[in-house]
């Protein structure tokens, strides 16, 4: 199924999914569109997030070394998919929805020392709503600066790994545009499984528990495999931007969410993910490097969500299909009791996979079990 999923507006705060066309009733592959609009991440939800992409070069605004340490520059570097990639923009209102502070790793980008003249460095700092806090995403792809009304620039338009940004009068060179990666497109296959995520930063190949995610111009940006078998931790191989391996252990709570991360190195450096039991973060190393999330599944940050899987659809013995029963409660016929049963359940539906109209072999199927991508609660 080809489906639109467009974040709303300020005003409509909530995500709307709206199918537009059935390529094959049959459950070959489905294409899902997501998008959060060009007010860059001022429209995502409350846990979205993305790259902004310089254009020109291809290249990620980047939060230096994942550093939450205060005075950190905000630099341009080969996009990898990390967290210290990811921005957001806060509105300030739902009347100015592409104006609010720029937010990394729960970090507030703004001019060194609050100064306001062209060459100061743009750096990270504590969140504290101050007005030299505040940016703006404009139509021409700047990132402006409210109090100064300086733009976020490379110097000289240098798009050389590493260099730092700092304000600069605007004037849409190419060190000044930086593209929100704004829409992602999604490829399932038959069985509803997720195999491709398309973003402006990045192209993510899911291959169950193998990940290989790409520049948009096809540079290497990560890979990471996850090896488990029973009664053991989970390693991950993890890869950045095709250099040195590196192995951990995953270590998991009951609910299969991995809280600790262990080198697999000399001094085994130990990082920490906490979540409360519903998924919400309480604290996370910056350098944090899985894309596996709550309960296993895989995170979003596009979305804010967390892919569980494809939805689970359970077969009679031998394979044959069935269609999934839909029920119709049954109507009170007095007013001195409460009825509790449910009438006999109607098979009108088709399983996905199975041809339109396969007959039914039973009238007791049960509902089959499903699980959808859910969004941690804020």
């Amino acid at each position: 199924m080809l489906q639109q999923i467009r974040r709303g507006r300020a005003s409509q705060p909530v995500h709307a999914i709206q199918p537009l066309k059935m390529l094959n009733p049959a459950g070959e592959s489905r294409a899902a569109l997501f998008r959060f609009g060009r007010a860059a991440l001022a429209c995502q939800a409350a846990s979205g997030s993305g790259a902004f992409v310089n254009t020109p070069s291809g290249r990620c605004a980047d939060l230096q070394s994942s550093s939450l340490t205060d005075g950190t520059p905000l630099q341009v570097w080969a996009c990898n998919g990390t967290k210290a990639q990811k921005l957001r923009i806060d509105p300030a209102s739902e009347s100015t929805p592409a104006t609010g502070a720029l937010k990394v790793l729960g970090r507030c980008i703004m001019p060194l020392d609050g100064a306001s003249a062209a060459g100061t460095a743009v750096v990270a700092e504590d969140c504290t709503g101050a007005a030299d806090q505040k940016w703006t995403a404009t139509s021409a792809g700047t990132l402006k600066h409210v109090a100064s009304g300086l733009c976020a620039a490379l110097p000289g338009g240098s798009t050389a790994y590493g260099t730092d940004m700092e304000l600069a009068a605007c004037d849409g060179t190419n060190g000044q545009v930086w593209e929100p990666a704004d829409e992602t497109r999604y490829i399932y296959g038959p069985t509803g499984e997720r195999l491709l995520s398309v973003s402006g930063g990045e192209r993510v190949l899911h291959l169950g528990d193998t990940t290989v995610a790409t520049t948009a111009s096809g540079g290497p940006a990560y890979t990471e495999r996850y090896y488990s078998q029973p009664g053991a931790s989970t390693v991950m191989r993890y890869d950045a931007n095709n250099t040195t391996d590196v192995l951990s252990v995953q270590v998991a709570d009951q609910n299969g969410t991995a809280y600790a991360d262990i080198d697999l190195a000399q001094g085994n450096r130990v990082k920490f993910s906490r979540t409360t039991p519903y998924g919400t973060s309480r604290t996370e190393h910056a350098g944090w490097r899985s894309h596996r999330d709550y309960v296993g599944g895989t995170d979003d940050a596009a979305t804010g969500l967390v892919h569980l899987g494809p939805a689970s659809t359970t077969r009679p013995p031998g394979g044959s299909c069935q269609p999934i029963p839909s029920s119709t409660w049954a109507t009170p016929s007095s007013s001195t009791a409460t009825p509790t049963a449910r009438t006999t359940p109607s098979l009108t539906q088709t399983p996905p996979g199975c041809p339109p109209g396969s007959p039914p072999t039973t009238s007791t199927t049960a509902l089959p079990t499903a699980r959808s991508p859910v969004r941690t609660r804020p």
